[in-house]
């Protein structure tokens, strides 16, 4: 099958836009925030909103679900490589921009069994995907450095029907967090298993184990995603950071 042929059209756009509250005024058109939070450096300088989803596939309990969902296997790297090799195209990149069109992924922990076989991972937490790919052809990406905002999109009627959305940006609404209760692992429990991955390494078994603690935070009341992703952005801009 011949692939489509596409032609990546950008342009800055002339007014500042907060792409949080893009995201805040119309979750459903703009779902996906991907942030250099802690500013300007070698591979963060750049934020991305995605825009004007389409088709997804997912990994789910085991299931593919969406494009691809058909294949004979579960295998959602497979499903999701022929999905690019149908719809995937070079495409001009004027401002050198890191998205122009293409696709949001989440790849869960549990998807390196589908790598890696021989792994014996619990399943992912309740309600979150193994694996999640959603067709998005069109973004808004801020250079972090200039602060200049573009407007990314696959055709110009993708282009012209994001620039109207920027014709009535709103602006931001913070929202008050409800009391928070927090609980952590005990901290000996901490500490054994990291007298258990010395003796491991020592005798040659392993070599690298990602270690942590759970932490749990409890809200008194319902609170937004994005209210809840403004506040940990202030109080702990990390280099990078998402919102899904």
């Amino acid at each position: 099958m011949a692939q489509r042929q596409r032609q990546s059209l950008s342009q800055p756009c002339p007014q500042p836009v907060d792409l949080l509250a893009l995201h805040q005024a119309n979750p459903a058109r703009f779902p996906f925030l991907l942030e250099s939070t802690s500013g300007v450096s070698a591979y963060g300088g750049y934020d991305i909103l995605f825009a004007l989803p389409g088709a997804s596939l997912t990994l789910q309990d085991g299931r593919l679900q969406g494009v691809g969902a058909d294949a004979p296997t579960p295998d959602f790297l497979q499903a999701l490589n022929r999905w690019h090799q149908r719809e995937a195209n070079s495409q001009p990149n004027p401002y050198n921009l890191p998205f122009c069109g293409g696709w949001f992924l989440y790849l869960g922990y549990e998807l390196a069994q589908q790598i890696e076989p021989c792994l014996n991972l619990p399943p992912a937490r309740q309600h979150l995907p193994t694996a999640l790919a959603v067709r998005c052809p069109a973004a808004l990406v801020r250079e972090r450095r200039s602060s200049r905002v573009y407007a990314v999109a696959e055709t110009s009627t993708q282009l012209d029907e994001l620039l109207r959305e920027l014709d009535s940006a709103p602006e931001y609404i913070p929202a008050t967090l409800p009391h928070v209760s927090v609980t952590e692992d005990d901290p000996k429990h901490y500490l054994r298993h990291i007298q258990a991955v010395q003796d491991y390494i020592l005798a040659g078994d392993i070599f690298q184990v990602n270690l942590s603690r759970e932490w749990r935070a409890r809200l008194a009341d319902p609170v937004a995603p994005h209210a809840l992703y403004a506040a940990l952005r202030q109080a702990n801009p990390a280099p990078f950071a998402g919102l899904m």
